[in-house]
């Protein structure tokens, strides 16, 4: 009698020489005949007791490559029934088609110029466990207020930690609301989702009903911002402008820490016009808030000088992230 998963689902096999982990080629398998409709939306795939007996694997070997389809959208679990395909995206299947149509290329050429099926097939596996190294990188995601300077965010992270290979994504706040379904497999798979202190109580408000954890990162003023700040003369006039109210108390300590000769002249946040008109009146510099640029921006003199507060990680934030990172890379 023939298997029951081999009846359900043709072809199906393992290949135990090679280099792809048993769970990766299940996974790729199933992909392939869900994303070419071979399986279609609804279908209901083999236990994993049947695949398990088939195939000659651990069931723990079948449960994580169905838990892959569940991560990558394409199957859901049911615990009392199984698992069943969700449907694609119908151009999902078109880069399947385009890669299958290349290999067969490929293999006829090759056997035209006298090597064998296996012989390419070996070639082909080592060129993928050498791909799957060289994609073996952390990922780290850095979330932030909309407004905020987060490519540059992104880019200061992606330097302090270029020697691990680390690949950093920028996202704001708004981009994760809007989306957040769509944000869900990369936050997901990344080792770390962190954000400056600023942002971190929203942030985590957002995603920790989904079980994302928000690393917050100590802030530091960046080093040509603290330049700017020590080189104004005692006495200088300074007004205090914060995207919110919440902050002014330490945008003032941050400017007087630094110089303590500054004479703070008012503070207050971006949305209050008549506060700042008069801020930009009675002073000589004005120190801002990211979230407060688009006002200095567009109301500020030409004869006032205007300084924007930009924060970035500080060293020990770097070195915790360095740790953990090196601790959960593949």
């Amino acid at each position: 009698m023939t298997p029951p998963a081999e009846r359900e689902i043709p072809g199906l096999h393992v290949r135990r020489e090679s280099p792809i982990p048993v769970f990766l080629q299940l996974k790729s398998q199933l992909e392939y005949l869900i994303v070419t409709g071979k399986l279609p939306p609804g279908h209901r795939l083999p236990s994993i007791r049947q695949v398990a007996k088939f195939l000659g694997v651990g069931p723990a070997t079948v449960v994580r490559a169905y838990q892959e389809l569940v991560t990558a959208g394409l199957a859901v679990s049911n615990e009392s029934v199984g698992f069943f395909v969700t449907g694609t995206e119908p151009g999902w299947s078109r880069p399947h088609a385009r890669v299958r149509d290349q290999v067969t290329a490929l293999l006829e050429d090759a056997v035209q110029d006298g090597l064998s099926i296996d012989q390419v097939l070996q070639i082909f596996l080592a060129q993928v466990a050498e791909l799957r190294v060289s994609h073996a990188r952390p990922e780290l995601v850095v979330v932030c207020k909309p407004g905020a300077r987060i490519e540059e965010l992104a880019m200061h992270l992606r330097h302090a930690l270029a020697d691990l290979g680390v690949e950093v994504t920028g996202a704001t706040l708004d981009d994760l609301a809007a989306d957040l379904g769509g944000w869900m497999p990369r936050l997901q798979k990344a080792q770390c989702v962190v954000s400056l202190m600023f942002d971190v109580q929203q942030a985590r408000a957002l995603l920790a009903s989904r079980g994302i954890e928000v690393m917050p990162l100590l802030g530091a003023l960046r080093e040509d911002t603290r330049d700017k700040i020590i080189n104004l003369p005692a006495g200088t006039r300074v007004g205090i402008v914060s995207g919110s109210l919440d902050f002014v108390d330490g945008m003032i300590t941050a400017a007087t820490s630094i110089n303590p000769g500054l004479a703070i002249t008012g503070a207050c946040d971006s949305s209050d016009q008549k506060a700042i008109s008069q801020l930009l009146a009675g002073s000589d510099c004005i120190i801002y808030g990211t979230l407060a640029r688009h006002v200095i921006d567009r109301q500020l003199p030409s004869s006032t000088e205007a300084i924007e507060l930009i924060y970035i990680p500080d060293d020990s934030s770097i070195q915790r992230l360095r740790r953990l990172l090196r601790d959960e890379r593949p």
